[in-house]
């Protein structure tokens, strides 16, 4: 069942049912109850999650304030900066699990073994996260140039 439903997220699109399989031995199921704390900000950067089902905010708390940064939902994944690097990355924000959440948890580790074993399955994995993180990064540019003109706007009429 669990082969079913990650074939269907994009991420994994590329792959036969053995290399998901062979992605599946190196990595873990997770549940997470609603309101529980994934992970938190400042945390060693530990390996790449991807949501099966529920939602998982991503929020700072600059001076105890907290900012909601996203809602992650089933298909997309967080923590894709801990695989890469020295191993020393911090997690840059915290995630709640929303909702209850299922997701599969692929250490850093666990990543770089199925890189020795399976970079055929690595190739297609990582070339699936830079499109998505591609897609990210345009609605990100889009908001802060929205964010930008609204500061704008109320600046003008401020003057």
């Amino acid at each position: 069942m669990l082969i079913e439903e990650i074939k269907n997220f994009d991420i994994f699109k590329d792959l036969e049912e053995i290399e998901v399989k062979k992605f599946l031995q190196f990595a873990q199921v997770k549940q997470f109850a609603q309101d529980e704390i994934i992970f938190r900000q400042g945390d060693p950067g530990s390996g790449l999650f991807l949501i099966l089902k529920g939602v998982i905010e991503i929020f700072i708390e600059p001076g105890g304030n907290k900012i909601s940064l996203a809602k992650l939902k089933a298909g997309e994944f967080m923590g894709e900066m801990s695989l890469f690097g020295d191993g020393t990355q911090k997690r840059t924000a915290s995630a709640l699990a929303f909702e209850r959440v299922t997701a599969v948890w692929i250490s850093t580790l666990d990543f770089r073994r199925l890189q020795s074993s399976g970079p055929k399955i690595l190739s297609k994995l990582l070339l699936r996260m830079v499109m998505a993180l591609s897609v990210r990064h345009k609605k990100l540019k889009l908001d802060i140039r929205e964010a930008s003109e609204k500061i704008a706007e109320l600046k003008t009429k401020s003057a």
